[in-house]
């Protein structure tokens, strides 16, 4: 058997395509009468069917759409409660046992998802699957992926093995931190996988596809011309929009099988619309790239203001307290507060780091107290998240509290 040439297999790995572009269906955004936004799709091609999560933000209520393809004909809506703080981008679908259509699901924002039996409409019991909003999976079932972050800022992403988790007895298989450049970049808006790479559908502003494989690292990242893609999805089904002024939102990324050839089907927000795009062969049509400057592409680290307990302060306003975390999972802290502790009053929560920031293992820390150069501080970080001030040698009655130079790795 000859050896395949380079240029059929190069042809083959879709992330070496994503500017290539093929619409195949639209749909509206809002369902009629509803102010419910979309959050996250899935595309079931076994059955022709479009599935659309959709929430009001800050509700407690989730409705998930179900349409027929190709015409986006909408069959029916169902609903299901969760807290306020969770969100469903992205809807990883499998049938069970009884040939029920299911989806996994958020219903916090943190820590736990369920499983929606769609046909019978019952929400099951919490499983124990840590992330945030954004969730995907493979074609066979094989991995689920979630992400970690904050509503606005994904850091990575946990990596399950997918039965384990439809069978109540989850088991993370890997953790991935982004490089800073994605996680300063555009919002990442869905995952999926395909091939064992992870897909990221991103943009808040800007169309941005960035593929990464299971050791973090980055095999493509572009950013789609923006005039380019409103005139591709105008030309699909003549949308009255304005090509040089349209807001535009990524909502989401999956797999889609076609001519044999598994790629991303990217969600395209743009005027009243949800198109739902093929990307990765070179038959599509071409967009072209390009960097605009509100893209973010540092890979050094952003600082986060930390939000101080009552009773601490700044000590200035040139020395407030801070932490980043870089690409590595290193976090660091820098700043000068200040309080009224003494070291008859132990153990002083001075502010509390968000999940992905927080350390698997407590840590200890010394740094420098006021009252001159041999005064310290012990500073204990908890797997909690909460940063102490165990212990000091400070005996002046304003004391200070400096936590630069501390860092630690997360994991």
């Amino acid at each position: 058997m000859p050896l395949e040439s380079l240029s059929n297999i190069l042809n083959k790995k879709f992330e070496n395509f994503l500017e290539h572009q093929k619409v195949l269906y639209s749909t509206n955004i809002l369902l009629d009468g509803q102010l419910d936004f979309p959050q996250g799709f899935a595309i079931n091609q076994e059955k022709n069917e479009l599935y659309i999560s959709r929430q009001i933000n800050g509700g407690t209520d989730v409705k998930i759409s179900r349409y027929s393809l190709p015409n986006c004909d909408l069959i029916d809506t169902k609903s299901f409660a969760k807290s306020k703080g969770a969100f469903q981008e992205g809807l990883p679908f499998y049938y069970d046992i009884n040939n029920k259509l299911c989806f996994l699901v958020r219903t916090t924002y943190d820590k736990n998802l369920a499983i929606f039996n769609y046909d019978d409409g019952v929400l099951g019991d919490n499983i124990p699957v840590l992330g945030g909003s954004k969730l995907g999976k493979d074609k066979d079932n094989k991995y689920l992926v979630t992400s970690f972050g904050s509503a606005d800022r994904t850091e990575g992403v946990y990596i399950y093995d997918f039965k384990s988790v439809v069978n109540s007895e989850p088991i993370l298989i890997k953790t991935i931190f982004f490089s800073n450049v994605i996680a300063n970049g555009e919002k990442t808006q869905g995952l999926t996988i395909i091939d064992d790479k992870i897909v990221l559908g991103r943009g808040k502003t800007y169309p941005v596809l960035t593929v990464i494989d299971f050791n973090n690292t980055i095999l493509s990242t572009i950013e789609l011309n923006k005039k380019e893609l409103g005139a591709l999805v105008r030309r699909f089904d003549n949308q009255n929009i304005d090509i040089n002024n349209f807001r535009y939102e990524n909502e989401g990324v999956t797999f889609y099988e076609y001519n044999g050839s598994f790629v991303p089907v990217v969600c395209h927000i743009i005027g009243s619309k949800m198109y739902f795009s093929l990307c990765g062969l070179l038959e599509f049509e071409k967009i072209n790239t390009s960097l605009n400057t509100e893209i973010s592409v540092s890979n050094s680290i952003k600082w986060i203001d930390a939000t101080l307990e009552p009773g601490v302060t700044n000590y200035g306003v040139d020395v407030s307290v801070r932490y980043g975390k870089d690409s590595n999972g290193i976090v660091y802290f820098e700043g000068v507060c200040t309080h009224s502790y003494t070291s008859q009053d132990p153990n002083l929560v001075l502010f509390k780091l968000p999940f992905p920031y927080a350390p698997k293992r407590n840590k200890f820390h010394n740094t420098q107290a006021s009252g001159g150069a041999d005064k310290r501080n012990r500073i204990e970080i908890k797997t909690n998240g909460d940063v102490i001030l165990v212990t000091t040698t400070s005996t002046t009655t304003k004391p200070f509290t400096a936590l630069d130079g501390i860092f630690f790795n997360v994991e």
